[in-house]
């Protein structure tokens, strides 16, 4: 009918989107786009053309000379440039998947989401503990280390040691551990010789605090000024410490000795840098929503302690709120951000 002939077909299709992934407070990237996965982007169905007309022949014999010459362009220009760190910021940083259950993503600030999705049953059970895969994640300037997250039952008031997932209705903390040892901050001690004659002076201020070494306060004109113009690279910095003079290493007699004139020999040590430490959060979701707001972050050194958790009054967890209940799955969530290092006195 005429009614039919004005009508448009049209073919219809499914629409898919991504699972949602939990927003990460520790970086821009991740507030500006903490919105944009909500909501599934619905395109309209294609319309197709009921008409009979044949297309011009033409107009397909330009389209295939298009197409030859684009595919020629290709093959001497060389395979496409793989997309850098810099090219992808108005993207979704790119999920490193570590096996069937755990995945690792690299965010900007140097931050890595670590995720774990594991089957409802784990929270469920007669299990008091319940331990993911191992996570290898290469952290900025310390290397690969490995991490895993522990998940033990508990719950507000009871001790943990007697309860399990079904006594605690799926509640528990969750603890992120470091397997590896982080690397160890050496011992770096040096040597100074100056001739102390009458008339010099060393022009070190020294101080020492409870019976420790004597540690460098202040630096005035004198022999250690001269020493440091004269040798760059074994330079005496504010903060090192005095060891030894002449091989007494006695608290007492150090400065004495300082004081004496002759051949001086001072084995000093650099200051020691503090430990890396890392802001933590932690955080449970369904594969596709977010189930609790994250929590943290906690800062904690993984060379002292090998576990880091939340503290006391904000560690349980209601774990079956994160369910997918599609897939009856859950999925436990840690964030890792190594924060700046200072320079601590001796």
């Amino acid at each position: 009918t005429e009614d039919d002939d004005e009508t448009p077909a049209f073919i219809p299709r499914e629409v898919t989107f991504d699972a949602f992934e939990i927003p990460c407070k520790l970086c821009d990237w991740a507030a500006q786009s903490q919105l944009a996965h909500l909501q599934p982007s619905i395109l309209p169905p294609p319309v197709c053309s009921t008409s009979g007309a044949l297309p011009d022949v033409s107009c397909l014999q330009a389209a295939a000379s298009s197409e030859t010459d684009e595919a020629r362009q290709t093959e001497t220009s060389g395979p496409p440039m793989m997309a850098t760190r810099s090219d992808r910021s108005d993207e979704n940083p790119p999920m490193q998947r570590l096996g069937s259950d755990i995945s690792c993503m690299y965010l900007p600030d140097g931050v890595v989401r670590m995720q774990w999705e594991t089957d409802l049953k784990r929270f469920t059970g007669r299990s008091a503990l319940a331990v993911s895969p191992t996570f290898l994640v290469d952290l900025p300037g310390l290397g690969k280390h490995t991490f895993k997250i522990i998940v033990q039952a508990a719950m507000r008031g009871g001790a943990r040691g007697s309860l399990n997932f079904q006594a605690t209705r799926g509640h528990g903390t969750i603890a992120l551990k470091c397997e590896s040892q982080m690397p160890s901050l050496k011992d770096d001690t040096y040597v100074v010789v100056v001739e102390k004659v009458e008339g010099t002076r060393l022009g070190l201020d020294l101080q020492s605090r409870m019976g420790e070494p004597w540690w460098v306060r202040g630096i005035d004109s004198g022999l250690i000024a001269t020493w440091n113009l004269e040798h760059p690279e074994e330079r005496v910095s504010l903060g090192d410490s005095l060891l030894e003079v002449n091989g007494v290493r006695d608290f007492a007699k150090v400065r004495t000795t300082c004081m004496q004139r002759g051949c001086l020999r001072l084995v000093m040590r650099r200051a020691r840098p503090a430990a890396p430490s890392f802001a933590v959060r932690f955080g449970v979701s369904a594969p596709a929503m977010l189930a609790q707001p994250m929590r943290g972050p906690v800062c904690h050194d993984f060379m002292a302690e090998s576990c880091c958790s939340l503290r006391s009054g904000d560690e349980i967890w209601d774990l079956l709120s994160g369910v997918d209940r599609r897939v009856k799955r859950v999925r436990v969530v840690c964030e890792l951000a190594q924060t700046s290092t200072s320079v601590s006195a001796p």
